[in-house]
């Protein structure tokens, strides 16, 4: 199983002031199930150490400004948070955990200030924005939120329960493993949400006679909603 990380809460010291935000839950219990790919725009644009960003709302428009001299420098980190997207679609990802209220990671956990310095708001952030944008259905969380034990345990559940159907989808040759992975997930699917269980019941029962890798596809992306 893989996981994109915040490389701060993997220990690399790379925050703007040099330091790190190492995560225990991360590094001591979920490792122990996961391979990490380690992600920092800020610190390909900008380097470590360096001043301090903010996102601003100029005209409508979400910019991203030097906190010292109010340079824009928006355009700098979308190109890095474009590479480091490039880099995590070459990999088999079952989740992404984002450093909170980050100007590139945060989501809607980043402050939104006006241009007269007061905050707006909350927002994502570069980089969390463009990876909801390129994977909807990709289990993502902070770490801030994973310190709740529900929301923690519900994180653990999606990432595992979309790597069991990567690896079904990869090994599944027909309708009879489509039931029989359909029946090991029943309890976990009711729990989540009844309603796209009995959705993916009718699908299994293919009573419209569609071929399979089409009702895989239909699966899959309702698989995916449920578990969300």
């Amino acid at each position: 199983m893989t996981i994109a990380v915040s490389a701060c809460l993997l220990g690399e010291k790379i925050r703007f002031d040099g330091g790190h935000k190492l995560d225990h839950f991360i590094t001591d219990e979920l490792r122990a199930f996961a391979d990490f790919i380690p992600f920092c725009p800020e610190h390909l644009a900008f380097g470590t150490p360096r001043p301090s960003v903010r996102l601003v709302n100029n005209a409508g428009e979400v910019r991203v400004q030097s906190n010292k001299t109010g340079e824009d420098l928006t355009d700098a980190l979308i190109r890095t948070s474009r590479y480091e997207l490039s880099k995590l679609e070459s990999q088999p990802l079952c989740g992404v955990i984002f450093k909170s209220k980050s100007p590139s990671c945060g989501m809607k956990s980043a402050k939104l200030y006006l241009e007269n310095g007061m905050c707006e708001g909350k927002e994502d952030g570069v980089f969390a924005r463009m990876c909801r944008e390129r994977y909807p259905l990709l289990p993502m969380e902070e770490e801030g939120r994973l310190q709740d034990m529900w929301l923690r345990e519900n994180f653990v559940m999606q990432v595992f329960a979309y790597d069991a159907f990567e690896q079904f989808k990869a090994a599944c040759t027909g309708i009879g493993d489509l039931v029989e992975f359909h029946t090991a997930c029943k309890f976990m699917l009711q729990s989540k949400n009844e309603m796209l269980y009995r959705q993916l019941g009718n699908v299994v029962a293919n009573r419209e006679g569609e071929p399979f890798q089409t009702l895989l596809g239909r699966y899959e992306h309702l698989f995916k909603t449920a578990i969300a």
